[in-house]
């Protein structure tokens, strides 16, 4: 139940009240939203997390602000985001110097952002043509209709297989909804169905509020880069985070009404 708090407040409620700061300069929103990320991360010291702080304002002033969102801006940031953990390695001898901070850095922009993202896509197609296919029973309520054929979770069954030690190789939706549960056919399956769910997001929250909503967004995207698709709706706010969106937008038609009302001249 804790897991579930800690994840609908760093992927919905901080990033809302980031995002909205941001965009309407109230700063004692971005200081809550900043806050609320910390006390968080000092709980579980989930990387991520912390990673949020620092994308939100980046994407905001240099994606969001600019006006139209554009590609080019966004793919320069990426480009950017991929060269930046060369300005803190040897380039003679190729090691980064002996820094927690340095390394941790290295760790979350170069190696658990990108390369891991792809790199157990692989992994994971290797252990399930060997081993049992889940059929999405590694969705706890799916557990009703097929028992889940492995001891322990996915991430800590294919990092052992890897390692040999106690490792959680947690992966994209991909991985763990698609080659995990149908093999490769279910590249497809779930890419059917993360489209169709994020097209029903989209009609549900609407545009309106666009800007706001990219810079929410952003850890539930790097979530669905490390977890299950149905993992980052519950325990990874995108679930909360829609709703809230919803009840935001609900609640200014109706006070859009009630005005209109007002000024409407009495029916009597």
């Amino acid at each position: 139940l804790v897991g579930y708090a800690s994840g609908i407040l760093s992927g919905a409620f901080n990033p809302f009240l980031m995002a909205v700061g941001l965009h309407s300069g109230r700063k004692i929103l971005v200081a809550l939203g900043v806050v609320g990320q910390i006390l968080i991360f000092s709980t579980a010291a989930m990387k991520a997390v912390l990673l949020s702080l620092l994308l939100i304002p980046v994407f905001y002033y240099f994606v969001i602000r600019k006006g139209p969102i554009r590609l080019f801006r966004i793919g320069f940031l990426c480009v950017v985001s991929v060269l930046l953990p060369f300005l803190f390695v040897d380039i003679g001898s190729g090691i980064a110097p002996s820094n927690a901070l340095v390394t941790q850095s290295l760790a979350i922009l170069y190696q658990r952002t990108y390369g891991m993202t792809g790199m157990l896509t692989g992994v994971y197609a290797d252990f399930f043509a060997t081993h049992p296919l889940t059929f999405m029973s590694h969705v706890r309520p799916l557990t009703l209709f097929h028992d889940y054929p492995f001891a322990q979770s996915l991430g800590e069954e294919v990092g052992y297989y890897i390692s040999g030690m106690d490792l959680d190789a947690n992966a994209n939706f991909f991985a763990t909804d698609g080659i995990a549960a149908f093999g490769p056919i279910g590249l497809i399956v779930i890419g059917l169905v993360v489209g169709l769910g994020l097209s029903c997001a989209d009609a549900i929250v609407g545009i309106r509020r666009g800007q706001v909503i990219c810079c929410a967004a952003l850890p539930v995207i790097i979530d669905l880069a490390n977890a299950s698709f149905f993992t980052t709706i519950l325990t990874g706010g995108l679930g909360t985070l829609i709703l809230i969106f919803y009840l935001w937008d609900s609640a200014d038609v109706k006070s859009s009404v009630s005005r209109v009302r007002q000024r409407s001249p009495s029916a009597h």
